[in-house]
């Protein structure tokens, strides 16, 4: 939900003369589907306010300083009480001599909200995730990939993607045991160095080099058992894929793509190849997709950039 933090208000004349002010905090498309809006009312002394609202609504409103009376009936309401209208009840409030203030939540029936397409809050930077079925698993910490070069590949993920290195480990081995073999599935004279690196705010990539016998020395094509990609986000992607396409050793496959139809309509996308053959992606997605209108479940995207979000997105 969005609540608005700002002190304008809306002054109505009570059929009397009396003053209403009216402050909106939140309106629909800030709020659930059922939700038509929420406003704080003010009224004067012993001024008398009618409940009036949108045809096919119906009204919860919370007395936050009271006393005031409700008409007809002469029903007594005191701070903290909740009193529910609905449209054509010709429900009236008169205030005391302090004056009153109420929270008053609009709420859009079901014959009405059946018929509106579902609007739920924006949880693309800070999504509610579900109980982890393993105890204690939270998040993706890194992924990792084997190059045929470490230092090649460093150098092409800070020079030309941008990534930031963060350390160094090794070279390591078991030149007797059988530790490489049992921890790393590796053959058991294999030699490993390990680079880790930053790329963007979300990801830590960690890179191995594997020296020694019996290793496959051809990158998996994506239709492989073990092919893979890493897809990377762009703000930008027609700047993005002529900085890539002039990038000695990348090689972009085939021409950029535009998805037409189905749950991810609109995003445009293109594979391409690092110098030592490892396949990535290039995406951008438009604000807002199909699949969001079935699920509460939103695909992590950074935010733009300047934005308060993108300012504190990611822990360093």
């Amino acid at each position: 939900m969005i609540t608005n933090a700002g002190r304008r208000t809306t002054v109505l004349l009570a059929p009397d003369g009396e003053r209403v002010r009216i402050r909106c905090l939140a309106r629909r498309g800030m709020l659930h589907s059922e939700c038509e809006a929420a406003d704080r009312v003010d009224l004067g002394p012993w001024t008398r306010y009618a409940l009036a609202g949108r045809e096919g609504t119906e009204a919860a409103w919370y007395v936050l300083r009271g006393p005031l009376t409700a008409e007809p009936g002469g029903v007594a309401l005191r701070t903290r009480d909740l009193l529910l209208a609905r449209r054509g009840d010709g429900v009236a409030l008169r205030a005391g001599p302090e004056g009153a203030a109420l929270l008053c939540l609009t709420v859009t029936p079901p014959a009405v909200t059946r018929h509106l397409p579902p609007r739920t809050p924006d949880t693309r930077e800070d999504p509610v995730m579900t109980a982890p079925t393993v105890p204690g698993v939270r998040a993706v910490h890194h992924v990792a990939y084997t190059v045929p070069d470490l230092e090649q590949a460093v150098a092409f993920f800070t020079g030309v993607l941008g990534a930031e290195l963060a350390y160094r480990e090794g070279p390591y081995e078991d030149r007797e045991g059988d530790w490489m073999q049992r921890q790393l599935g590796a053959h058991p004279r294999s030699v490993v160095r390990i680079a880790m690196l930053r790329l963007g705010p979300a990801l830590n990539l960690e890179l191995f080099q594997y020296e020694g016998p019996g290793r496959r020395r051809e990158m998996p094509r994506n239709n492989d058992w073990g092919g893979h990609h890493l897809a990377l986000w762009t703000d930008d992607f027609d700047a993005t894929v002529r900085h890539l396409a002039a990038t000695p050793g990348v090689r972009l496959l085939g021409e950029p793509q535009q998805v037409g139809e189905g749950p991810i309509e609109g995003t445009r996308w293109v594979y391409f190849t690092t110098p030592w053959g490892m396949h990535l992606e290039l995406v951008h997605a438009p604000d807002r997709q199909p699949y969001e209108r079935d699920t509460a479940v939103r695909l992590f995207r950074p935010a733009a950039q300047g934005s308060p979000a993108a300012q504190g997105s990611g822990e360093r």
